[in-house]
């Protein structure tokens, strides 16, 4: 019985590895970024989540390696104006960006350069997005993250498009009992 399982998880590992190439050099690093508590005016937090997610993006970036945040919002997903636009300069870094619900479902953001994971936990969305930047790669960055260009927007836009149909793949299918 123990050569039967042993040799299950070679023919898994050996499927996994033919179905998904994976540069070692090339692993994907995503971080976990809790939104923090605000108040509407409140300069000092709103600075300060800024700065966080600046720094954040800057140190992935750094890395040289396909490179993510996960951002968890409050329970219907809002994060402060000021964290939204740090976000999206981080999305304009290269830096493929998920939101999370606290305790609810992310809504899809359209006009923004965001993947909503929609009721998936933050653990959840972090590993699937490891996945999905090892298997389709880190979205572009603009040459200028404080003016991209329509067509450099429009690219992460087709980039992130596919990482969106991942998240949405697994998400859990809603009966509705009709009467």
């Amino acid at each position: 019985m123990r050569r039967n399982w042993r040799a299950l998880g070679v023919f898994l590992l050996a499927a996994m590895a033919l179905a998904r190439p994976l540069s070692v050099s090339a692993r994907p690093v995503v971080t976990v970024l809790e939104g923090k508590p605000w108040v509407p005016g409140d300069r000092v937090r709103a600075g300060a989540a800024e700065m966080e997610v600046l720094l954040c993006a800057a140190r992935l970036r750094q890395s040289q390696q396909p490179a993510g945040i996960v951002s968890v919002g409050n329970r219907q997903g809002n994060l402060q104006p000021a964290t939204e636009l740090a976000l999206d300069r981080a999305a304009f870094m290269g830096v493929a960006v998920v939101r999370v619900a606290r305790d609810g479902m992310a809504p899809a953001q359209p006009s923004r350069l965001f993947v909503a994971a929609g009721t998936l936990s933050a653990i959840a969305a972090r590993a699937l997005l490891q996945d999905c930047l090892a298997r389709f790669g880190a979205p572009p960055a603009a040459l200028n993250p404080l003016q991209p260009t329509a067509k450099e927007r429009a690219a992460i836009s087709v980039q992130l498009a596919r990482f969106q149909q991942a998240f949405d793949a697994v998400q859990p299918s809603i009966l509705v009992a009709v009467r």
